[in-house]
C-alpha cells in the first residue's frame, strides 16, 4: 500500500508527500536526513521512521520529549495508526493512504473520525483476505504459464530497457542516464535531478518493476544544502548558493568581509571532498578585507589616534610608532585583541619600541648642539 504523509507545524505546514518503502529520516542535517527541515527545534535526525506495506513503524527520534499518538505516548518500534495525530517534539504530522484525504486542521483527527476509518479498514479486512488467496493462486499460475511461454532473458531486457527509457524521456530526468551490464543483468541509472523527491520516484520504479538496479543518482538541492551547511561551519554565512550552467557544478556569490587563508584556497577541495555528488564549484565571492579601515576606527576608538602612526609593510605586518604611557599601553593590548578577533590573525599589529623612537631623536639633537658649539669655538 501507498502511504503519504502531511505536515501540521512549521515552515512545511499543509505539505504532503509520497512515502516510498524502507527506511526514511526526517530532520535538518541535509547529509543524513531523507526528508529536511529546518524549523526551530528539529534535531539533525529528528525522527526515523519504517516505511512498511502495513503502515509507519517509529524506529527511534532524537527529541528530548518521547513521541506521542493522540496524546498516549508510543513505544519504539509500535505501529502508527493511519489518519492519527502524531507528535515529535515540535513537529507535529500523520500519514494515510495516498487516495485518503486528510483534514487541514490537526485537531479534526478527532476519534469519531479514527473508528470511520477503523470501522471501513474492518468490514474490508475479508474481502481483501479472500482477494489475497485468489490473487496468490493466480500470481503462482500466471507465473508458471509465462515462465513456460517466455524467451531469452535478453529480450526481457531489452523490452525493460525500452520502457525504462520512455519512463526517463522528461523534462526532470534530462541529465540522467542509463546503461545495462548484460553479465550480471544489471540497470545502471546515474545522474543528477532537481529534488530528492524525483529520485525516489525513479527507485520506486525500479523496484515496482523488480528491475536489478544500482542507482547512482544526486539531488541538487540535497547538494546545495550540504555546501550551505559547510560554508556556515566554517563561518561563511553570507554566501549564496546556485545553480550552475554546468550539471553538477555550483556557483557561490556574495560578499565576505574576512577569509581563512588556508581553507578558503582549498575550498572546491574540501566541498567535492565533503559533498557527494559534487563536481565543481565557480567562486563568485567578493572579499572585502578592509583591514587598515578598521584599524583606524579602533585608533580612534580607544583614543590613540592622534598618538599612534601606522606603516604596512610585508607578510601582513603593520607597525605602529608612538610613544605609550600606562593607560596607553592597556588600550593598545585591548585595541589588538580585537584587531585579532576580527581578521583571525590573518594581519599582525606590530608596536615599535618607543625608547628606540625616542633615542634616535635624541642623539640628533645632541649631533645638532655639538655641531654648533664647535662652529662658535672656531669662529
Amino acid at each position: 500500500m501507498n502511504w503519504k504523509i502531511r505536515f501540521y507545524s512549521g515552515l512545511n505546514k499543509g505539505v504532503e508527500t509520497e512515502l516510498a518503502n524502507g527506511r526514511f529520516i526526517i530532520g535538518s542535517d541535509p547529509v543524513q536526513a531523507d526528508l529536511i527541515l529546518v524549523d526551530a527545534g528539529i534535531e539533525a535526525v529528528h525522527l526515523i521512521l519504517e516505511i512498511e506495506e502495513e503502515g509507519i513503524r517509529v524506529i527511534d527520534w532524537s527529541c528530548e520529549e518521547t513521541p506521542q499518538q493522540n496524546g498516549q505516548a508510543i513505544n519504539q518500534g509500535e505501529m502508527l495508526l493511519p489518519c492519527n495525530r502524531q507528535d515529535a517534539g515540535m513537529l507535529i504530522w500523520s500519514y494515510s493512504t495516498v487516495k485518503q484525504q486528510l483534514p487541514a486542521n490537526p485537531d479534526e483527527l478527532t476519534d469519531n473520525h479514527i473508528k470511520l476509518i477503523n470501522s471501513q479498514q474492518q468490514h474490508t479486512h475479508k474481502k481483501r483476505v479472500i482477494f489475497i488467496v485468489i490473487a496468490i493462486f493466480s500470481i503462482l499460475f500466471v507465473s508458471l504459464y509465462l515462465l513456460f511461454l517466455a524467451g531469452p532473458a535478453e529480450i526481457d531486457y531489452i523490452q525493460e530497457q525500452h520502457k525504462l527509457q520512455n519512463y526517463l524521456n522528461k523534462e526532470e530526468y534530462k541529465y540522467i542516464t542509463m546503461r545495462i551490464e548484460q553479465d550480471k543483468q544489471l540497470f545502471i541509472v546515474g545522474g543528477y535531478v532537481q529534488n530528492n523527491q524525483q529520485r525516489l520516484l525513479i527507485k520506486r520504479y525500479l523496484d515496482n518493476n523488480n528491475l536489478n538496479h544500482q542507482l547512482n543518482i544526486y539531488s541538487i538541492e540535497e547538494i546545495k544544502q550540504s555546501v550551505k551547511y559547510i560554508l556556515h561551519t566554517m563561518g561563511y554565512n553570507h554566501i549564496e548558493v546556485n545553480n550552475s550552467e554546468k550539471v553538477g557544478w555550483i556557483d557561490l556569490f556574495g560578499e565576505v568581509r574576512f577569509i581563512n587563508n588556508k581553507s578558503w584556497s582549498n575550498l572546491a577541495t574540501i566541498l567535492k571532498r565533503d559533498v557527494v555528488g559534487l563536481k565543481g564549484i565557480n567562486n563568485h565571492v567578493k572579499i572585502n578585507d578592509d583591514h587598515l579601515k578598521k584599524l583606524v576606527e579602533l585608533l580612534e576608538q580607544y583614543e590613540l589616534i592622534n598618538v599612534l602612526i601606522y606603516n604596512e609593510k610585508e607578510n601582513n605586518i603593520i607597525e605602529l610608532y608612538g610613544y605609550l604611557n600606562e593607560k596607553q599601553r592597556q588600550q593598545f593590548i585591548e585595541l589588538q585583541q580585537t584587531f585579532n578577533i576580527e581578521f583571525k590573525q590573518r594581519y599582525k599589529l606590530k608596536l615599535i619600541k618607543a625608547d628606540n623612537h625616542i633615542k634616535k631623536k635624541r642623539s640628533d639633537w645632541i649631533l645638532k648642539v655639538f655641531h654648533w658649539d664647535v662652529h662658535l669655538i672656531l669662529f
